[in-house]
């Protein structure tokens, strides 16, 4: 399942996410 960005802005700028779909500074 594509996770979708649901911060706005998002957290890090450009849409950066792992291979899960989530962003790094939440791991």
């Amino acid at each position: 399942m594509r996770m979708v960005c649901v911060f706005n802005p998002p957290l890090v700028g450009p849409e950066t996410h792992d291979e899960d779909g989530v962003y790094p500074l939440l791991d």
